[in-house]
């Protein structure tokens, strides 16, 4: 008998074929009911995709039954091995030097999750729950290290790769372009403020999570394509409901915002070079 044979013929019909996660929500067992409590527990990975499991939790009340059954899922792992969680695991264990702390940054990321699900801003993780993951994981980072690892202990700092830590640094190309050493020296901290200020300004959900995605790594990660190990994951990876073309015309637009701002608060500070390259980044 199949796993799934007491719940709903059309639910164990679905399940079969490939489904938008929209078909997959709208498939689920009345939200609460012992049935949807049965099926998320029952179904596998690729049945019951991370961004459905967000929002039914999103919309069931707070420390319900129903509610922490499906923390439970998001957070289940058989042995080591994490069932949503692959790509934050992966992410803290490169941001860390040591076993300690790569636990100690994971218990901080998983903190901010469960903190932030309930939230407006968790809405994100409906959408695309390794973006979601992303973001906070990096915050976690820079919540117990500072915001350019200004708080890592010097053994730690000494024997660290500078390109294993977050760089808040805007990088307009898909890598560092030549200025970036000049710019990062003198400016740094006033790029970081006008890269928030700009991010928190764009008023499209969508361009705003792609951007935050972006310009929160270290190196930009790439648009589409596969990832090596110490490469992020390409943002079609962390955005799979848009289309290439949708995550590079959000990218543009929010570079070019922020291409924008830098030119108008830099200006006077600028070599000739720097400013007509973000000239033409901010048309």
């Amino acid at each position: 008998m199949s796993k799934n044979s007491s719940l709903p013929t059309e639910v164990a019909t679905a399940a079969k074929t490939p489904r938008t996660k929209e078909e997959v929500f709208q498939a689920l067992p009345p939200l609460g009911s012992d049935e949807y409590v049965r099926y998320i527990s029952s179904a596998n990975a690729e049945e019951l995709p991370p961004e459905v499991l967000a929002r039914a939790y999103r919309q069931l009340p707070p420390k319900s039954p129903a509610s922490e059954e499906t923390l439970r899922r998001l957070f289940r792992r058989d042995e080591e091995r994490w069932e949503y969680f692959g790509p934050l695991i992966a992410r803290a264990r490169r941001l860390t030097n040591s076993h300690d702390e790569y636990e100690d940054l994971l218990q901080d990321a998983f903190r901010r999750i469960f903190e932030t699900l309930p939230t407006p801003r968790g809405q994100y993780s409906e959408r695309a729950w390794y973006g979601f993951c992303y973001r906070e994981v990096i915050e976690a980072w820079r919540e117990r290290y500072g915001r350019r690892g200004e708080r890592i202990r010097k053994e730690v700092a000494l024997g660290e790769r500078e390109d294993d830590r977050p760089q808040d640094l805007f990088s307009i190309a898909s890598v560092r372009p030549p200025w970036h050493t000049e710019i990062r020296a003198k400016y740094t901290e006033k790029i970081e403020e006008i890269m928030q200020r700009v991010l928190e300004g764009i008023p499209n959900e969508f361009v705003r999570a792609v951007a935050g995605a972006a310009w929160l790594e270290n190196e930009r990660p790439k648009v589409s394509g596969t990832s090596t190990k110490t490469d992020s994951l390409p943002l079609t990876a962390l955005f799979p409901d848009s289309s290439r073309f949708q995550i590079t015309r959000a990218l543009r637009q929010a570079d070019s915002q922020l291409a924008a701002a830098l030119l108008t608060e830099l200006d006077a500070d600028l070599s000739k070079e720097l400013r007509a390259l973000l000239e033409r980044k901010s048309r």
